[in-house]
């Protein structure tokens, strides 16, 4: 009996469970009531969350056991996850009149206590275990977490890093750290905490999940993927490590894996939306169409359904327009996206009184001060501006690891430039308030890298949106939503629930000079005297009807080839070459060019003649550098704002003949320009000779414009007035 139970010991002592399990139930059948086989079968069944079986084991060896302190703790402990708080608390109180030195009894009551609200009496009992054992890890450790709780940070890091003081290879207090500084947007420190943190937990899901979104999160996707690769290799069926690696695949434009993983979450989770969305943006990335129309079917189904869950929708507000989803479902999920924006705000209140200053300040947020579509269109912006009424400021909520000659431009041209990219979002709203920003301009809206939660906090008096998405942001603290009157008109107005601020022209792009690298016709392969049809909007944009138009377009018009934008994908230009085959079209008839830095993208555009636009998510900033170049764009002026940006950049060019009502006028007027050169050529001397004159490129006079409006609001503001949508009449 004896060397049974010494067997039983040591397996458990070595926490070889199995043979310890096994070696208590062989001493059990001869003597029933054994209470350390009793006791250890409890325990096990405890570090198993088995907690009711450890309840029955324990109960029995209770009366027996000569150490009744220790079997009291383990007993409360089951029953603490069972949440029979009553008795565990009793049985605790117990354990510490039994031995008073047990710390894992007053970890378990400083567990209880927490467990049922009473936060202050937790924080007593492990700051006096502390008293008497200032080394005891697991105090610190459970009295750090508190702390978190408590939104005590720095005081919660310096437990943590006592803890680690004592024992560098305690994993959890370097997680916690990490934690700690991912919730106060210091990107680095938590990294290093957490990475710190893998080398002892290498298979804590929740940190591998946090790193994974991290490393994402600072575009480390090629780091996100290993990552997860790695873990799944023993979790195979965890569809979060699968949806993050999905998400990065797509970023690293590695759609097909991405499909391959959205599809193996979609067998596990059938009825996992979010796969759904993204599995659907892949395709269109990828071009990928068989099942175009049936899976906008299911799109706007699932929406539908989706958006009257209490839980979060989890659908990206823009990849729903290559899907051409309803204004009315459109405008619901905005709404649905703004409750989520409003729920996780900071919890800051500011007031706005009593503003003295001698020029209004005016703030601009943005991820994209950087050459990208919305910072190439508005990096001109800032040299124009009064400065004797205005004082500008610029808050970069993301910047290119090199500076380029977009950042390098607004930095120069703004009073005060701030990167904020490392802040988290409550002390960046809590910065736009104490530079008592009066009037807050948003560039972001729900797009990457944006952080909407700042604009809900209303840092500043009067926010007004403009650029950044052609949808409502729903948030009732944005005031204004910049358009003109072709972008929002009276039919699509009610899916707004800012008030309109109508200037002549809701878009202007600022110039860039092409570089001096020259493209000819040659060296892509097109014939001199053929006709250049081009379509530079995104891969994604493209729609199968679309498409099939421009087919019969190219059928139409001998000796014409189109160029359009390709993504690096193979996949996505064999899908596109079997639609050309498919269509009776020569696949050399058209092109699929790569994507180049955008002045020498400019160069290019000057061997084409016409620019293509699409149809449900039309072109802005891609038609606008077409226009620059002297490239007429067709376009067709749909429904909602973002069918008609394409219309809206033609109108600001003095283009309107390029802008048509319906797909049959589209198509008859692309062959009828193809066909006649002489009304092509006065097109092209149109925008070339007044390409510094047109209002699309009159940055100065933008600017003029929005001053105007930004003066009658805070004119406005000041008097207490209730704002209305507000016209700016052309100058």
């Amino acid at each position: 009996m004896n060397q049974q139970l010494n067997i039983a010991f040591n397996h458990f002592k070595n926490k070889q469970y199995a043979q310890a399990w096994d070696a208590c139930l062989h001493v059990l059948k001869t003597n029933p009531q054994q209470a350390d086989c009793l006791a250890m079968l409890g325990m096990m069944c405890n570090t198993a969350k088995r907690y009711s079986d450890a309840e029955t084991y324990l109960r029995k060896c209770l009366f027996f056991h000569p150490q009744k302190h220790i079997i009291q703790t383990e007993l409360a402990t089951s029953l603490i996850y069972l949440k029979q708080f009553d008795e565990a608390e009793k049985l605790l109180h117990q354990s510490i009149g039994q031995n008073s030195s047990y710390q894992k009894t007053s970890i378990q009551l400083a567990k209880l206590y927490k467990l049922t609200g009473r936060l202050s009496e937790s924080e007593n009992t492990l700051t006096g275990l502390l008293e008497k054992n200032p080394k005891s890890l697991a105090a610190l450790n459970n009295l750090g977490t508190l702390y978190i709780e408590l939104n005590k940070h720095d005081e919660a890091i310096s437990l943590f890093k006592k803890a680690l003081a004592l024992n560098p290879n305690m994993g959890t207090a370097h997680k916690n750290i990490g934690l700690i500084e991912l919730k106060k947007g210091n990107i680095r420190e938590a990294e290093n905490s957490l990475l710190q943190a893998y080398k002892f937990l290498n298979s804590d899901t929740e940190l591998i999940l946090e790193l994974i979104q991290l490393f994402a999160q600072q575009n480390k996707h090629q780091k996100a993927v290993a990552l997860a690769n790695h873990t799944l290799e023993t979790a195979p069926d965890n569809t979060q490590l699968m949806m993050l690696a999905a998400n990065s695949n797509m970023l690293l434009r590695k759609y097909e894996k991405a499909a391959t993983q959205l599809k193996r979450v979609l067998q596990i989770e059938p009825d996992n939306t979010q796969a759904f969305y993204q599995l659907a943006r892949c395709n269109a990335d990828l071009c990928d169409w068989d099942n175009w129309e049936n899976t906008r079917e299911q799109f706007i189904e699932t929406l539908e359904t989706d958006i009257e869950n209490i839980k979060p929708t989890n659908c990206s507000v823009y990849d729903t327009h290559y899907f051409n989803i309803p204004d009315w479902l459109q405008f619901k999920l905005m709404q649905k996206t703004a409750t989520k924006y409003q729920n996780n705000k900071p919890a800051l209140k500011f007031t706005h009184k009593n503003r003295q200053h001698q020029k209004i300040r005016i703030g601009y947020l943005s991820p994209d001060f950087r050459e990208h579509a919305l910072g190439t269109s508005v990096y001109q912006y800032f040299q124009h501006h009064n400065r004797q009424q205005f004082e500008t400021y610029a808050f970069a909520l993301f910047l290119p690891d090199k500076p380029d000659f977009v950042s390098q431009k607004i930095k120069a041209d703004v009073d005060h430039f701030y990167d904020v990219s490392k802040q988290s979002d409550s002390e960046i709203a809590q910065f736009i308030y104490d530079n008592e920003i009066d009037i807050l301009i948003d560039f972001g809206g729900y797009t990457t890298h944006t952080k909407p939660t700042i604009l809900a906090t209303k840092p500043a008096p009067v926010q007004i949106f403009m650029m950044g998405q052609p949808d409502t942001t729903a948030l009732e603290q944005f005031d204004f939503f910049l358009a003109d009157s072709l972008l929002i008109d009276q039919t699509n107005r009610q899916y707004y629930t800012e008030n309109i601020l109508y200037i002549p022209h809701g878009f202007v792009n600022s110039t860039i000079e092409p570089s001096e690298k020259k493209i000819t016709k040659k060296e892509l392969g097109i014939a001199d005297d053929a006709f250049v049809f081009c379509s530079f909007c995104s891969p994604y944009k493209y729609d199968p009807h679309t498409f099939a138009l421009w087919m019969k377009i190219l059928e139409k018009v001998e000796n014409s080839v189109l160029c359009i934008l390709g993504n690096g994908n193979k996949t996505f230009e064999n899908n596109i070459y079997s639609r050309v085959k498919s269509s009776g079209i020569e696949t050399n008839r058209v092109l699929i060019l790569p994507f180049i830095p955008v002045a020498d993208h400019l160069n290019r555009l000057s061997i084409c003649d016409l620019f293509l636009d699409t149809r449900y998510y039309t072109s802005c900033s891609s038609g606008a550098q077409a226009l620059m170049m002297g490239v007429p764009v067709l376009t067709i002026k749909g429904e909602s704002n973002a069918m008609r940006q394409g219309a809206s950049v033609c109108h600001a060019a003095n283009i309107d003949y390029t802008i048509c009502k319906s797909t049959d006028e589209y198509y008859n007027k692309a062959v009828e320009l193809a066909k006649n050169p002489l009304k092509i050529k006065q097109l092209k001397h149109h925008l070339t000779k007044n390409r510094y004159k047109l209002p699309l490129f009159d940055v100065k006079m933008h600017i003029e414009n929005l001053e105007k409006s930004l003066l009658k609001i805070w004119n406005s503001y000041q008097n207490g007035e209730k704002f209305t949508d507000l016209h700016i009449d052309k100058k």
